[in-house]
């Protein structure tokens, strides 16, 4: 490619780059650069630089496969960085369902704004949550798993030729049930058939009681646990549906049964006795149950060749929030947590818990932790984030912003075509604009410096170039009061009009001759001299922009730039951010008037004069008449469009009087 083309088509990328950044919904300019921060709801993948902390996430999964495989104890790892490093980031990769089943894991974590004595709570719901995605009603891994559990259990009994009558299921009617067992009960090979096809239908074949009974003494660890074997029966309620339900289906009832809201009346009905997990020992019972549900000695009991069963791994992720300093309040709610961890980690095969810490937080709590709890969490350097190094930032920049196009593979055909991936930068200073920081702070100052680059430097037609800019603003304006960012009102005014004299001259009829900033009383002042188009007539306004008292200012201002001068050429305008409630009395009353000078207004008058600066950059004749209508429209909708209707006005009287005197003591 020769160099005029290749530069040509580095300012044709640069000006796509530019239309594609205002967003009028969001008020904001979009960049490659922009989510910076991932959330528990938040996706990753799209956004994802493999080569940052691939170390890392390579470590934790083969944690997770050792657990998985038995290779290793449950384990407790501790993810340490500073602010910024990516530490969330990191953890929600794992949040990735396809990964997940790859993996043989299961991601339940979720918002950390809870308190330590909520510990069991959450977790319960996190696990619930993560075993019932995508939705309660439809099929998802804990049905999958009662149901391979139910089908087990059926498989053992049909092995025995006759073992398995004893656990049909019986009518109410003593001759009714033995003419159904005499001539309408399944066969043994009817039966078979059922179960292998793995057809739901069959367990309705079965009595709830006896089956559920034989389901708890081969499955359960525990088989004397009480609480086990009653929540492990709810749980088989989801192979034999209530024929009578009304309302919320039997999997809603199992749901709000483990998260302690659940009917008692019902459960009562179908199991013969009511139970409730009200009990923080039996919340922690129920987390216990579900995981045992999916460890490898269970799975392996499941598993067969034509229907496998893999173990899954339980990933419970506790991520600390960089919005307060800790995510607990003290120490020993730090302590109180590693206990719950350890409870969990000696009692489950099947745990990988990751926490995260700043350094700061880590070195602080670590050195006073007791032993037991040191010694169960893996705390090696493996597990720390570090800043990222120049080769991962260039790329971090090229990947941004080739996720950034990937919705229009024309722009991004042509992208890829440039000498310089960096564009508009240059490899140095991309490097230059990051130095030597975290992840997030390197996205901020590359979002910070692309978002004005273009804004500053490319030009493409006056509608992008305004909402740009005016976005550009926007940002300023919402960070601020009206009545600081308002505070150099009248420097933009000045501006404006210095770099549109002629066309707001032309436009309205009149000649701007002058702006003189002054100030008047420790008032702000830009005196706007008018005059007609043969200068034989002048007006001069005083525009004055006053803070939130105004009454004794505006009484001070009259008195200093009205007081002996002719009523027909002087005035005074006053502005502020909100609506004045102004009163003047004669003999001033005509010659002062008040407006508004609002936020929305300042932020496009910033925007105007950004677009004004460039006008003649525009190679389009069409531009020019497209900034005259947007010119008109922003300051004939302004107060500046009455101050300049006035002045005409004024200037119009004093043709047709034949008074246009030069300035001098008032006689009027």
């Amino acid at each position: 490619m020769t160099a005029p083309n290749a530069e040509l088509l580095r300012l044709e990328v640069l000006r796509a780059f530019k239309r594609r950044m205002p967003r009028s919904d969001l008020n904001a300019n979009i960049s490659p650069f922009d989510d910076r921060v991932t959330t528990a709801q938040g996706v990753v993948a799209q956004y994802d630089i493999t080569d940052i902390h691939a170390a890392v996430r390579g470590r934790i999964r083969e944690t997770i496969e050792a657990v998985r495989d038995g290779r290793k104890k449950s384990q407790v790892i501790l993810l340490t960085g500073d602010v910024g490093t990516g530490k969330t980031h990191l953890l929600r990769t794992f949040q990735d369902s396809d990964q997940a089943t790859a993996v043989g894991y299961v991601f339940a974590g979720g918002s950390n704004h809870w308190k330590i004595e909520e510990f069991q709570a959450r977790l319960l719901d996190w696990v619930i949550e993560a075993l019932t995605a995508p939705t309660p009603s439809e099929n998802h891994l804990l049905l999958e798993r009662v149901r391979a559990i139910g089908f087990c259990a059926v498989d053992q009994l049909l092995t025995n030729p006759t073992a398995w009558r004893s656990h049909l299921a019986k009518s109410g009617n003593r001759w009714l049930g033995w003419l159904t067992r005499r001539f309408r009960a399944p066969t043994h090979e009817s039966l078979k058939k059922r179960a292998d096809a793995r057809d739901p239908t069959i367990f309705a074949a079965f009595d709830f009681a006896t089956f559920s009974t034989y389901v708890c003494d081969r499955f359960l660890a525990e088989r004397s646990n009480p609480t086990h074997r009653f929540a492990l029966r709810v749980l088989l309620t989801y192979l034999f549906p209530d024929r009578h339900e009304t309302g919320v289906g039997t999997r809603e009832r199992v749901l709000h049964w483990f998260r302690n809201r659940g009917d008692e009346e019902y459960f009562a009905r179908r199991l013969g006795a009511s139970e409730r997990i009200d009990q923080t020992f039996k919340v922690m019972e129920a987390v216990k149950l579900l995981t045992h549900l999916f460890s490898p000695a269970v799975s392996s009991q499941l598993s067969t060749p034509a229907h496998p069963c893999p173990p899954r791994v339980f990933v419970l992720v506790f991520d600390q929030s960089e919005g307060r300093n800790e995510l607990f309040d003290g120490e020993q709610d730090w302590r109180d947590f590693f206990a719950h961890l350890s409870e969990l980690y000696n009692t489950l095969p099947n745990i990988v818990a990751l926490f995260t810490m700043t350094l700061i937080m880590r070195d602080k709590l670590h050195g006073n932790m007791e032993r037991q709890f040191r010694d169960r969490i893996r705390m090696d350097e493996s597990f720390t984030l570090r800043f990222p190094d120049e080769g991962q930032v260039l790329n971090l920049y090229q990947t941004r912003l080739t996720n950034w196009l990937r919705d229009d593979p024309i722009l991004l055909d042509h992208y890829n075509q440039l000498d310089n991936p960096y564009v508009p930068f240059t490899r140095s200073e991309v490097l230059e604009i990051v130095g030597n920081t975290t992840v997030r702070e390197s996205l901020e100052r590359l979002d910070t410096r692309f978002r004005r680059t273009l804004v500053d430097d490319v030009v493409v037609d006056v509608k992008i170039d305004f909402e740009t800019a005016r976005n550009h603003y926007l940002v300023e304006e919402k960070n601020q009061n009206e009545w600081d960012y308002t505070a150099n009102h009248l420097e933009t005014v000045s501006r404006l009009f210095d770099s549109v004299r002629e066309l707001l001259s032309r436009d309205n009829g009149i000649g701007l001759a002058n702006f003189d900033s002054l100030s008047v009383c420790d008032v702000p002042i830009l005196k706007v001299t008018v005059e007609s188009l043969n200068r034989n007539e002048q007006v001069y306004i005083y525009l004055g922009r006053v803070g939130k008292r105004y009454n004794d200012p505006v009484i001070e201002l009259i008195r200093e730039t009205l007081f002996n001068r002719k009523k027909s050429q002087y005035f005074l305008f006053v502005v502020r951010p909100v609506v004045m409630n102004l009163t003047v009395s004669d003999p001033y009353k005509t010659q002062v008037l008040t407006g508004v000078c609002d936020t929305a207004t300042e932020t496009s008058l910033r925007a105007l004069h950004h677009v004004a600066k460039t006008r003649d950059m525009y190679a389009d004749p069409g531009e020019e008449k497209a900034f005259r209508e947007l010119l008109q429209g922003i300051v004939g909708r302004s107060y500046l469009g009455e101050l300049l209707r006035h002045a005409r006005t004024q200037l119009t009287t004093l043709a047709q009087s034949g008074s246009g005197e030069a300035p001098g003591p008032s006689t009027d």
